[in-house]
């Protein structure tokens, strides 16, 4: 098992695409990020036979204008239909109105 510790910076001078379930589309901004990374990698004969990666999005999802963390409702992210669909699921089951709860 081989670890690698990495920091990424970058502009985001490009349209994210979109990807369902996950996150909106996100224009370009111009905005600099910078967020950490960490890397797990499983070797086998000396090659890369998997790969797991943990960034933090939700730094990066900060600085890039896609959550307001002291105003989460009006947010990007919180406004896109991926999260509103998921949230009126989580409404259904019963379970957002304990995730809200939760988090006060």
């Amino acid at each position: 098992m081989v670890m690698t510790r990495s920091l990424s910076t970058g502009t985001q001078k490009g349209v994210m695409a979109w990807i369902p379930g996950h996150q909106p589309l996100v224009p370009a901004n111009g905005k600099f990020q910078r967020f950490p990374e960490m890397s797990m990698h499983r070797l086998v004969n000396g090659k890369i036979a998997e790969q797991w990666t943990f960034a933090d999005n939700w730094g990066a999802n900060i600085q890039g204008d896609l959550i307001d963390p002291s105003n989460w409702p009006a947010s990007a992210l919180c406004r896109s239909e991926t999260w509103v669909i998921r949230a009126r699921a989580l409404l259904r089951s019963g379970r957002l109105c304990s995730l809200v709860e939760a988090s006060r």
